[in-house]
């Protein structure tokens, strides 16, 4: 008897890559396919770390098998069906935090203690630059790119010094931590960045609690409406609620975070799709930059 093919279902894609669920004879998983042969090498760095870091037991998928077809790299892992936080706060579900905010905590000491050493502060500058140069290229208007020099050279005059250097997730997002019926939460998409910190993945996910990177399609919808409005009220009371931790782990945590969040979102700028995305994140800086 001929066995069933599996059914495929494309489910998103970033950084090149792409992510299509499959329903195979055996169950579900999800694999995630590089876009080109070029971007190979990273996705098989990203394996390797999923690999690593399930085998050390943190909660992240399986990895399932791996594969090259056509010359371009994939590997298959587990499928986690579950919501992302990001998902449930912009729906307006309640989410139960004294179940969540431990076992964020809990990822990011794992990292923490990995710790070797700081990130030169001069990568960061160059870093800014470089991002600076790039949006220059774009087609903006004339108070955009005014805006966003002034922004540049307000982030160039603060202390980009102490940042520790570490493994970490990569990109720890809101929408990277999906929380199962069980009140687990399962942590997606880790990638290898430029900067490995512990510190930087909690202002990833800063970069969403207080620069709303993960409201930019719902607040450019609808700015004032009530899901954004109830949506912007949760993440203050996820930051409020994350307030003493973090002012545990790190000194001036809040303008720091400020700072480090601003770094992430001006990343973003280049490779936005959206025309009203440029925009919206600079007024985000803008507003980060106020609370330092």
């Amino acid at each position: 008897m001929t066995k069933p093919a599996a059914q495929r279902r494309v489910l998103a894609g970033h950084s090149g890559a792409r992510l299509t669920l499959m329903e195979t004879p055996a169950g579900s998983l999800v694999r995630k396919s590089a876009g080109q042969a070029a971007d190979n090498a990273r996705l098989r760095a990203q394996c390797e770390k999923l690999r690593r870091l399930h085998a050390a037991g943190l909660p992240c998928p399986a990895v399932l098998a791996e594969h090259e077809a056509e010359g371009v790299f994939c590997f298959d892992m587990d499928y986690v069906p579950a919501d992302s936080l990001a998902h449930l706060i912009i729906s307006g579900r309640a989410a139960p935090w004294e179940a969540i905010i431990p076992q964020i905590l809990h990822l990011v000491s794992h990292f923490q203690s990995t710790t070797t050493g700081e990130i030169p502060a001069s990568s960061f500058l160059s870093k800014l630059d470089i991002m600076l140069a790039l949006c220059a290229q774009g087609q903006h208007t004339a108070s955009f790119t005014t805006a966003l020099t002034e922004i540049t050279q307000r982030l160039r005059g603060l202390d980009w010094t102490g940042i520790p250097q570490s493994d970490c997730h990569g990109d720890m997002t809101l929408e990277n931590m999906l929380l199962r019926q069980d009140r687990k939460l399962v942590f997606i998409d880790f990638d290898v960045p430029e900067h490995c910190s512990w510190l930087l993945d909690v202002a990833k996910m800063y970069q969403d609690i207080l620069g709303h990177w993960c409201l930019r399609e719902t607040a450019l919808a609808d700015p004032y409406g009530m899901k954004t409005v109830n949506a912007q009220m949760a993440l203050a009371r996820l930051a409020s609620l994350l307030a003493p931790a973090m002012g545990a782990l790190i000194p001036r945590f809040r303008p720091l975070l400020c700072q480090l969040a601003c770094f992430h979102l001006f990343r973003t700028l280049p490779y936005a799709r959206n025309a009203h995305i440029p925009a919206y994140v600079v007024q985000r800086m803008t507003a980060l930059l106020g609370m330092i």
